[in-house]
């Protein structure tokens, strides 16, 4: 969940490719470019909202990168979208 369209992203990396995700890759992209919505929010999102998970490690390559994710971890995503990126990932 890089940000990057995991269409072309498995041309420059096909090593990297987990064909059994990649359609759910595709559909979290989609997802992110319909509402307008960077990937790495709907990455670090995704783990705050489940009540399974209580530990959610994040690394920063740059400053920039920690004053991002830590806007997107006290900014909920919108019902409609945390739904829909829900479904997506638990079928």
């Amino acid at each position: 969940l890089s940000g990057k369209d995991p269409e072309r992203d498995i041309y420059e990396k096909p090593w990297h490719v987990d064909y059994y995700n990649l359609d759910r890759a595709k559909r979290l992209y989609k997802l992110s470019m319909q509402h307008n919505i960077p990937m790495p929010h709907l990455a670090l999102r995704f783990p705050m909202e489940n009540p399974m998970i209580s530990t959610t490690l994040v690394g920063f390559e740059n400053t920039k990168e920690l004053r991002q994710d830590t806007e997107f971890a006290f900014k909920p995503l919108p019902e409609k979208v945390n739904q829909e990126m829900k479904r997506i990932a638990f079928g």
